[in-house]
């Protein structure tokens, strides 16, 4: 999976020249917490972001009515409080090689550039959208989790054992655990009949650590 796959194309954008006011409206309007800011080319030259806005907008708060605040905020430009190093990234980048850039720079998003080009923009929020995907979050399916020496073949065994029985695999996730020379892998399955699985994989051997069907999460908004 590449950045460009799962980026948000054609984001909400300030352009060189607009004011603080500006950014704080199309915050509040299209609920967003990031701006790129991009030249008359759509040359990415700055970010910025929901905390730039409230931090430009309280430094003249203390003293000043709504009307007088709205008036200063239309004269401060976006120039003055934008971040104009910013980092950003390809459309061809590997997903996780961006996650990681999220995770340790404790980034909240990053410009997508392509041939100078702003074409998008990928947030923290993309990432976990992406990890729900991966994990079937709104599927309706079994979950089994196994345990496994870490080395070859293993997860060759796994799939052999399941597809003997014809269950339909969704999603395979292997990951280390910190405990050396084993790791886990996380299956997500359509199955008519949980208990025959389950007797399948401990007939086989299978240290199961977690089995379980999951429903599809609520929406908690």
């Amino acid at each position: 999976m590449f950045v460009g796959k799962r980026m948000q194309k054609d984001p909400i954008v300030l352009k060189q020249g607009q004011t603080l006011k500006d950014a704080s409206r199309l915050i509040k309007m299209r609920n967003v917490r990031h701006l790129p800011v991009v030249d008359d080319n759509n040359r990415l030259i700055g970010i910025v972001t929901d905390r730039d806005v409230k931090k430009a907008s309280a430094s003249g708060a203390t003293t000043l009515d709504i009307h007088e605040l709205f008036y200063l905020m239309d004269k401060v430009s976006v120039e003055d409080i934008m971040t104009r190093r910013v980092y950003s990234v390809h459309p061809s980048m590997p997903l996780e090689q961006a996650a990681k850039v999220l995770h340790d720079r404790k980034f909240g998003c990053l410009p997508v550039v392509d041939n100078q080009k702003l074409v998008g923009i990928l947030t923290t929020t993309d990432v976990m959208q992406f990890l729900m995907d991966a994990m079937n979050v709104d599927s309706s399916c079994t979950r089994v989790e196994l345990r496994v020496e870490d080395k070859p073949k293993q997860l060759f065994h796994v799939l052999e054992a399941i597809s003997e029985h014809g269950y339909q695999i969704l999603s395979v996730i292997s990951s280390p655990e910190k405990t050396e020379g084993t790791k886990l892998i996380t299956f997500h399955l359509l199955c008519e009949d949980d208990n025959q699985l389950r007797k399948t994989l401990e007939g086989a051997g299978f240290d199961i650590v977690s089995f379980f069907h999951q429903e599809p999460m609520k929406d908690f908004a």
